[in-house]
């Protein structure tokens, strides 16, 4: 004969019950983290339309979120590979050159 109970709680897992606490809270977390996430997100658009990485009557929403990404991440290897660094000094932001000499000698040069 066959015992369908003993089937039955072999194959479920143990359950942790979540705290009440938890379970209002983490969609109210989630929501917060997608928000911060979109709003990076845009403000990647409105700097790439700003150095015209995008074209000029794109509208930033019609941008999809992996075409942000990417034509960030295109951005930053061609600014890397110009030899362009960042220097923070007492909170200002400068962008140098780094010579080629300085370059090979730092060990980032491409070949």
């Amino acid at each position: 004969m066959y015992n369908s109970t003993a089937v039955a709680t072999k194959t479920s897992k143990p359950h942790k019950p979540m705290s009440e606490a938890r379970r209002v809270r983490k969609p109210l977390m989630e929501r917060k983290r997608r928000e911060r996430i979109n709003s990076s997100l845009e403000q990647l658009a409105l700097l790439l339309k700003e150095a015209k990485l995008v074209a000029a009557d794109k509208p930033v929403a019609k941008l999809e979120k992996a075409d942000i990404l990417e034509l960030t991440v295109r951005h930053l290897k061609t600014v890397k590979s110009n030899g362009f660094y960042r220097v923070d000094i007492n909170g200002l932001t400068n962008f140098c050159t780094i010579s080629k000499s300085r370059k090979k000698r730092l060990g980032t040069s491409r070949a």
